[in-house]
């Protein structure tokens, strides 16, 4: 999707990297605070904006920076419901 890799959480996207930085997957109702981390933005791929997932700047994204964006994806994605794994 992104062009790196995607790391998962009982089989739902939590956060991701690839060549724009790392992405966190916080939700709608906590992207302004996302937003507010240290070189982060909007994700926006191909001209399409995606709400609920940001981009954080690779040499932004240390330390107080990453465990807040991790301890806000994870707030979004925690209550999810775990997904089955496929038959092969």
């Amino acid at each position: 999707m992104f062009g790196g890799i995607c790391f998962m959480w009982r089989g739902n996207m939590l956060c991701g990297t690839g060549w724009r930085g790392v992405m966190f997957r916080v939700g709608k109702e906590q992207e302004a605070a996302a937003l507010k981390l240290p070189g982060a933005s909007r994700m926006v791929l191909a001209g399409r904006r995606f709400v609920g997932f940001v981009w954080v700047k690779p040499d932004r994204c240390k330390g107080a920076a990453l465990k807040k964006g991790l301890a806000l994806a994870k707030r979004y994605v925690g209550p999810m419901p775990a997904k089955k794994k496929r038959k092969k």
